[in-house]
C-alpha cells in the first residue's frame, strides 16, 4: 500500500496518532470514545 492511497483513505491521520501516542494511550482514547458513546445512547 503506498502513502498515496492511505493519504486517500483518511486513514493517515489514524496511524500518525497511533504512532505518536503509542499503543497504550491510543487504546486509552479508543475506550474514551466507546464510553462517551455509550453514555450518550443511555440519556436519549
Amino acid at each position: 500500500m503506498s502513502s498515496e492511497k492511505i493519504k486517500s483513505n483518511g486513514d493517515e491521520k489514524i496511524e500518525v496518532k497511533h504512532e505518536w501516542a503509542g499503543e497504550k494511550e491510543f487504546q486509552v482514547m479508543l475506550e474514551e470514545l466507546i464510553i462517551k458513546r455509550i453514555l450518550k445512547e443511555e440519556v436519549n
